[in-house]
Parts: structure tokens; C-alpha cells; sequence
């Protein structure tokens, strides 16, 4: 079993699976890919050479899937797998946003072509406060007004429930803030 954990960005994922992180490794193979090994680096490049480059215009977000491919090709899945910062659907998401949803239905078109998660955790807020949050951080992502942030959230919203979530076998939806029951969500 493969998770990922999705939700708009700020609306506290990372802090979430930070307060539990003990009881998800208790259960989960928690794979965290901010130290990327060289053959993850060589299987990243030859996802994105052979695959993604070729299926998608914008590069960035090309060399993002592909990274994120290259510690899904490696996995014996004799346990539970947590993907804690690498979600495909997040990436797609989180592109979106910042390109104000361009190539949409191309975007999505590749997604279903992917071998995608068996569950996703999905983080679900008020667009509104998570809009707040995001543009009350040090570090912002997206350098866009709050206006604008505010909009594109509502859309983004609208986007991952309606079409992308639909991919996914099943969701377990948890309000920002909340604990996962982890128990529940492995049966």
C-alpha cells in the first residue's frame, strides 16, 4: 500500500504528519526524499528523459514528476509506504497554482497515466485561512497578491475534489489541524 498526503499548500500537512511522525513510522515506510541517492538521481533522469519531457511542456514541472517517480521504482512494498513530502498529486497541484492552471486538462490527462497512490490523506481548510497562512509565511511559494492567492485556492480546491481525488481508490479526509488515525487509515 502506497499513501501521499494532499491539500492546498499551508494548510499544515508537514506539520500534521510532524506531530505524528513516530506512529506513521510505527506502521508506514516513511520515505522522505529531500536526500536523494545517486540512483535515485539516475532513475529521476531517465524518468524525466524518457517520460515526462516528452509528455510535458513545462519542464519544471517535468523534472518534479520525475524526481518524485524515482523513489517509487525502488519500493519491495513489504510495508506500508508513506510518501511524506513527495506526492505526485501535490506536485500537480502545486503547479497549478503557480502557473494559474495552465495546460489543466493535459496536466491531469498525465496524472491518470501514472501508476498513482492506493490512498491519499487529503488535508481539507477553508480556502480562505489557508490563503492567510500561506501569505503570512517568511518563505512564500507563490509571489502573487492575496486577492489573487485567494482565488486561485478556491479553484484549486474545486480541482483536486472534483477531478483529481477521483483518480485515488480511497481518500481519507482529515480538517487541517486534526490527528490521522492511522489505525483507519491502514485497514
Amino acid at each position: 500500500m502506497w499513501v501521499e498526503i494532499v491539500g492546498l499548500p499551508g494548510v499544515g500537512k508537514s506539520t500534521m504528519i510532524e506531530r505524528q511522525l513516530g506512529a506513521f513510522r510505527r506502521h508506514f515506510e516513511v520515505i522522505e526524499s529531500r536526500t536523494p541517492s545517486v540512483i535515485h538521481r539516475v532513475i529521476a533522469r531517465f524518468w524525466y528523459h524518457i517520460y515526462f519531457a516528452t509528455r510535458l511542456n513545462d519542464k519544471c514541472l517535468a523534472k518534479k514528476l520525475a524526481y518524485r517517480m524515482s523513489f517509487r521504482t525502488m519500493l519491495m512494498r513489504k510495508k506500508p509506504v508513506l510518501f511524506y513530502d513527495s506526492g505526485l498529486l501535490q506536485a500537480v497541484l502545486e503547479n497549478l497554482i503557480d502557473t494559474d492552471f495552465a495546460d489543466l486538462e493535459h496536466k491531469i490527462r498525465v496524472l491518470r497515466h501514472l501508476h498513482l497512490p492506493d490512498r491519499i490523506v487529503y488535508v481539507e481548510d477553508d480556502p480562505n485561512m489557508v490563503s492567510k497562512r500561506e501569505i503570512g509565511r517568511a518563505v512564500r511559494r507563490f509571489l502573487v497578491d492575496s486577492k489573487t492567492l485567494t482565488d486561485r485556492y478556491r479553484t484549486a480546491k474545486d480541482i483536486l475534489e472534483s477531478r483529481m481525488l477521483s483518480l485515488i481508490g480511497l481518500i481519507y479526509k482529515v480538517k487541517s489541524g486534526s490527528e490521522i488515525n492511522i489505525a483507519e487509515l491502514i485497514q
